[in-house]
Order: structure tokens, then C-alpha cells, then sequence
């Protein structure tokens, strides 16, 4: 069977994709002392023994006091809630939070499809057609719950389906103070559910049917062509509208101008109930070519906002030569999700050798419908002026995807450490090299086995790693520096198994956090204190990384802190590939610098296991 064959379910299997959701454990809830102990631990390298000291008088206060009662409402809201940081989590982590999408949230990706594509000018439609093709056919398989659905590594333990359903036919409103999330998606037993996709080119927006309503069948790859192809011929007429752009502003300026959009006319109203409910948006840029992996992400991210539309949870872009970027609402869902729908769609143009097979007749299809917004001068004034402002907002961030080819997922698990394990480790000791310093770190671990689960926090610059940082950049003997990496590796391994049974301290500390608030309650110390910050708490990572699967898919997003690294990376067999992100207004860090220093930690690490295993002489180190 095919990799893309065995993602989908036989309609004879009574596995379906989301059929085993409700039978999911409730997310667990940590006691406070372990939460407490951990959470301590990680504070040690990044603060001075005297502030260490307090930060243990203030835990130890903590504990005894108001954290004792924090934990006990907690406790009562876990025993009526399935997961008690759900609805919190969505609220606060995102909803919320008022800055523009693009740059600064929104997740970016490529794929890399040059093993069966050549790209050159002319082929953009051709390529977005087959494309297409399998992304419609991933809706139709969610539809009839046909996509088998994500388990464990070993495949013990099924993973919670929920974000799916807000892959395809979702949007995020935005409201004053805290937006909304609206999802039009349902399965075939649920009911109808709306199957028309958005298309953007030139400023101009399109509707297309994705189904023929005669036979009920998804449009194949040369109907798509015919429909993109009457799309780009009329949006290269004139410039359109623009009013994507508005979608690109601060979340409250783009709610204040949503709200008048629908107040101008009630067709503007009904043109944006449309693409709320459309399966996903596809951007065309004929007459843009990158020519690499970075370009097409940057493009991506910081491109025309004149045709992106990015409350949308889908994205899908297509550029003149046929390479193809797009981006993802992580409000909707975590990075995996998206990757896994990519890697589907991947898979099978790779199957298929990069071309059409199938039925080549072209039906009589109704032409793309066209939404001509209507605008008043006020309007008018503030596509205008949302055009000054993305002009600066879109220099804020630069994004570079690179190659490392000297080993990747198959030498590392000859060598028996953990491929993640082993990117952590060097993801540290090149900031270490290059800051002098240690950087409070988030990594992603996944709570899917739980009810309604999404991520946890590894907190990943433990002390034991900082201690072998530390002697790498000493005359310490080899020996000692492999002794410290082992016991490195075993404790990330052991925190990112507490982790993913949701037992590590981030989530746990938002709760307690989330309860004083709701209750009115002061701000604990716990959290105001200083030490608090310098590890990470608050939205202060320095480093915001993430394994986004052994697949040559991949993306990321931008740093959480001005002088932050947004480090994203998928493997396969023999390589590893990066997505790293910076500030550009930050006077301290460089993406491609911190890329070539990465690569020496790679072939450091790799060299420091092989003498650990007795496959490298220690004159050769």
C-alpha cells in the first residue's frame, strides 16, 4: 500500500476519523508540587544565586498560601471538564491577542516537490490544478470520515481529531478585545456543508465551486485549470479591491472596519459570510517567481496583502513559476495538522509522478463568481491607509528555510539517540557559542492522546544541559563532555515524556493564572516575579522551536521576543530542514548566522556519540 493509501480508511473499516474523540481521557491536571518542583528547576539557568534564592522563598510561599487554593478551584473545574485549559488556551493564547496576523502569528510552509516538478514560468495553473485536486480530495475525505485517524509513533494510542475539523471551511472573526472562531465544516452525517473555495489574484476575489453540482463529484485537475485560467485572465485586467488587506491589520482596526463593511451594505455582509464559510483560500501571483524555499515563505508571509486574506485557516499559494508556499490560522490548529494535510497532498502528486492520470473531459462548469465589495470614501480612506501601515509591518520579520545534507533521521537512530533529542541539544549549544549565554526555550510536545488535546510546554535549557554547554566551550576532556551530553539527553528525554502526558509545568501555571483572574483574585508574586520572565513564563521564550515531523514538509513562525529565534525543523532519512525566523529590528540575532553555526553543532554532537560509541578515534576530535 502507498504512504498517501494507508492515511485513508476502506468505507468497509468501522474506524472512522473521528470516531474515537469521545472515548479520549480527560486531559490530566498536575498537582501543584510537582508543577512547583519543575518550574523551579527550570529558573536555575538564568538567574543569579540570589535571585534563585528568592524565587524559592516566593514558590515555597506560593505553595502554602494562595497557590493551595488556586489548585483546589482547579481541581473543581477538572472534575465537571473533560480538558480544563481548552476553552482558556483558545481564548487568551490567541483570541485575544491583538496583533496582526501576518507577520507575527500566522504559520508559513512549503513544500518541496522539484523531485517530480520542474518549475519555470507558465506552470503555476498546471501545478495549482493538481494540487488542488488532493487537497479537495482530503475536505472529501474529513467529509466521510475516511482519514485514518493520528495515533502515537507506536500506534497504541489514538490522538484526538478535534483541530481537523477546523482545517477546511473555518475562519476567525475579529470582534473587539477577543475575537471568535467559526467553523462551517460537517461531516456527511452532520449535514451539508459548504464546498466552494475562495481564489485571490491581484487584488480580486473568486469564488469557485469545488463540486460539481450535476454529479456530486470534486472537479478534476483539468477542470480546475480551466477555472483558474479564467480567473487570472480577468483579475489581470485591472487591479481588484484589495480588501484582504484589510484583513492584515491589528486585530481591533480590522474589527472596527469588518463592522463597517457590514454596516455599508448588506451584500458586504453576505460577501463575507462567503468567505468565512469557504473550504479554503487559494492565492495566484503570476507574475511573482521565487526561486527558493526562503523566498516562497517570505512571499508567503510578508507578500501582496492584497490577496490575503488570513482569518482563513487554510491558505494555499501558488506563484508563477509553480512553486507553492501558503499559510495556516494557528487558532484553528497546531502545526501538525497542517503539515499532515500538506504531506497527504504531497504524497500523492509524488505517487503520481507529478501529473494527472485520470479522466481528462471538462465539464460545463458556471464561471468563477467574482465579489465586488461596496465602499464608501471612509473605506476607501482606510485601504489606504492599511497600506502605510503593513508597509512597516511587513519589514519586521525575515524568514530563511535551509537544507542541512550531511546526515539526517536514519544515522541518528542508528546512533541511538532520539532525533529530536539531538536537534534540542544543538539548537542550545549554538546559542550558547553565539550569545555567551543561555536561552530560556519553548518546545512543542504534543497532550493529543487527551480529550480535546493540543500542546504542552517543554521547557528545554535544563540545568544538566547548561552544564554541558558550558564544558563544550572549556578544555573540559572528552570524556566528561560525552559523560554531561548523556545525562543532557536523558533528562530532555524524560521531560518531554512528562510532557506529552501532560505533566509539565507551563499549562498548569496559565491555569492557576487563568483561576485568580476569573476570580478577581491579586496577581500572585509567583508570577511577578522577575525570575518568572527570564525563563521563558509570560510569553518570553527566546528560543520558540517545534519537530514538525519526518516528512520534507514543513514551516514555522516568528519569534515570540525581539531578540528571539523562531526554529522549525522536519527530517527525513538523510537530511534535516530548518525554518528559522528573527526579528529584523533586533541587533543581536541573524537567522543564516545562526544557521552555519547549527550546522558545526550538528557534526560536533554526531562526532562526540561516535566517540561515545567507540566509532571515532579521539585524535580525529
Amino acid at each position: 500500500m502507498s504512504i498517501a493509501g494507508a492515511m485513508r480508511l476502506s468505507p468497509e473499516d468501522p474506524l472512522r476519523t473521528f470516531s474515537e474523540d469521545e472515548k479520549l481521557p480527560p486531559l490530566p491536571l498536575p498537582s501543584l508540587r510537582h508543577t512547583l518542583e519543575r518550574y523551579v528547576d527550570s529558573v536555575r539557568p538564568f538567574v543569579s544565586d540570589a535571585e534563585f534564592a528568592n524565587t524559592q522563598e516566593i514558590v515555597k510561599k506560593f505553595e502554602k498560601g494562595e497557590g493551595k487554593l488556586l489548585q483546589e478551584k482547579l481541581e473543581a473545574k477538572a472534575k465537571i471538564e473533560k480538558n480544563w485549559v481548552d476553552k482558556w488556551w483558545l481564548e487568551k493564547a490567541y483570541l485575544e491577542n491583538r496583533w496582526a496576523l501576518v507577520p507575527f502569528c500566522s504559520m508559513s510552509g512549503v513544500s518541496d516537490l522539484s523531485r517530480v516538478w520542474t518549475f519555470k514560468p507558465g506552470y503555476m495553473l498546471k501545478y495549482a490544478s493538481l494540487y488542488l485536486y488532493y487537497t479537495v480530495e482530503m475536505w472529501t475525505l474529513l467529509r466521510s470520515e475516511r482519514l485514518a485517524p493520528n495515533r502515537s509513533a507506536d500506534g497504541k494510542t489514538f490522538f484526538s481529531m478535534t483541530q481537523w475539523r477546523r482545517l477546511f471551511n473555518c475562519c476567525r472573526i475579529p470582534l473587539p478585545g477577543r475575537d471568535r472562531l467559526d467553523t462551517h465544516f460537517k461531516t456527511e452525517k452532520e449535514g451539508t456543508c459548504p464546498s466552494h473555495v475562495m481564489v485571490a489574484c491581484n487584488g480580486h476575489i473568486f469564488l469557485v465551486d469545488a463540486v460539481d453540482e450535476t454529479t456530486g463529484s470534486i472537479l478534476n485537475p483539468l477542470e480546475w485549470e480551466s477555472q483558474l485560467q479564467r480567473i487570472v485572465d480577468e483579475a489581470s485586467k485591472t487591479p481588484g479591491q484589495g480588501i484582504a488587506r484589510l484583513t492584515c491589520d491589528d486585530r481591533d482596526t480590522w474589527a472596527k472596519n469588518n463592522a463597517h463593511l457590514r454596516q455599508i451594505s448588506g451584500e458586504n455582509a453576505h460577501y463575507l459570510h462567503l468567505i468565512e464559510s469557504a473550504m479554503f483560500l487559494l492565492t495566484l501571483e503570476p507574475d511573482f517567481e521565487p526561486n527558493t524555499p526562503s523566498e516562497v515563505i517570505m512571499r508567503s508571509l510578508t507578500g501582496d496583502y492584497n490577496n490575503l486574506w488570513v482569518d482563513k485557516s487554510l491558505h494555499i499559494a501558488f506563484f508563477g513559476n509553480g512553486q507553492s508556499g501558503g499559510l495556516a490560522e494557528h487558532t484553528a490548529f497546531d502545526g501538525m495538522i497542517s503539515v499532515t494535510n500538506s504531506f497527504y497532498t504531497y504524497q500523492c502528486i509524488i505517487e503520481n509522478k507529478g501529473v494527472w492520470t485520470g479522466p481528462k473531459t471538462i465539464r460545463e462548469l458556471s464561471p468563477p463568481r467574482e465579489l465586488n465589495f461596496i465602499l464608501n470614501s471612509s473605506m476607501k480612506e482606510e485601504l489606504q491607509q492599511a497600506t502605510l501601515r503593513q508597509n512597516i509591518t511587513r519589514q519586521k520579520v525575515i524568514v530563511i528555510r535551509e537544507k542541512f545534507t550531511g546526515f539526517g533521521k536514519s544515522l541518528l537512530v542508528k546512533k541511538r539517540i532520539h532525533p529530536d533529542t539531538f536537534v534540542q541539544m544543538a539548537l542550545q549549544l549554538t546559542y550558547y557559542r553565539l550569545h555567551k549565554k543561555f536561552a530560556p526555550c519553548y518546545e512543542t510536545a504534543t497532550t493529543r492522546a487527551f480529550y480535546n488535546g493540543r500542546t504542552e510546554t517543554l521547557r528545554v535549557c535544563t540545568k544538566e544541559l547548561a552544564k554541558w554547554a558550558q564544558a563544550m566551550l572549556s578544555s573540559t576532556p572528552i570524556e566528561e563532555k560525552v559523560r554531561l551530553l548523556q545525562i543532557a539527553v536523558k533528562r530532555h528525554d524524560d521531560l518531554m515524556k512528562e510532557a506529552r502526558e501532560a505533566n509539565g509545568c507551563d499549562r498548569h501555571l496559565f491555569g492557576l493564572y487563568c483561576v485568580a483572574e476569573e476570580n478577581k483574585m491579586p496577581i500572585p508574586e509567583l508570577f511577578r516575579d522577575a525570575s518568572y520572565a527570564k525563563s521563558g513564563g509570560g510569553g518570553n521564550f527566546i528560543l520558540s522551536t517545534s519537530l514538525v515531523g519526518y516528512t520534507p514538509v514543513g514551516g514555522g513562525v516568528v519569534p515570540m521576543c525581539l531578540d528571539g529565534y523562531g526554529i522549525f525543523y522536519n527530517m527525513d532519512s538523510d537530511s534535516i530542514y530548518l525554518t528559522i525566523s528573527v526579528m529584523r529590528d533586533s541587533a543581536e540575532t541573524s537567522a543564516s548566522k545562526y544557521f552555519n553555526h547549527l550546522c558545526e553543532s550538528f557534526y560536533t554532537i554526531r562526532d562526540l556519540i561516535e566517540f561515545a560509541r567507540g566509532e571515532k578515534p579521539k585524535a580525529n576530535l
